[in-house]
């Protein structure tokens, strides 16, 4: 076992061990580099974003889709879809000029034989 104090950890370190997407006032959305593994995302690859419709205030993220993602070199991943991110500020009320980060769930939910990432949009990271 291997301790380390949190506090003693830099915040570089912490937000890279986590899964989190970060929505931007551009309408861009980054990955993390642990989203990018744990969505099992490569350059050119397609991810889908869900809204839950009786919970309004839930977004999923499926890989495959419409939305092409592209690597950066650096392992970061972005994928530009300016009315998803307008959407998901709407419903979740949020000032669209500005830039919001999400950790993602994770845990896959299974519906319908397919398997999704909740955003988890009941805080900002």
């Amino acid at each position: 076992m291997k301790l380390v104090k949190i506090s003693d950890l830099s915040s570089k370190y912490h937000k890279e061990s986590k899964p989190f997407i970060r929505i931007t006032s551009h309408g861009t959305i980054w990955f993390s580099k642990c989203a990018i593994e744990r969505l099992f995302l490569e350059d050119k690859s397609c991810i889908d974003i869900f809204q839950d419709k009786e919970n309004t205030r839930d977004f999923y993220i499926r890989r495959g889709g419409d939305l092409v993602v592209h690597v950066t070199k650096n392992s970061y991943a972005f994928c530009g879809n300016q009315k998803t991110v307008l959407l998901m500020k709407k419903e979740l009320g949020l000032d669209k000029d500005k830039n919001y980060s999400f950790l993602i769930a994770t845990e896959p939910t299974q519906f319908n034989g397919e398997m999704f990432h909740a955003i988890l949009t009941t805080k900002t990271y």
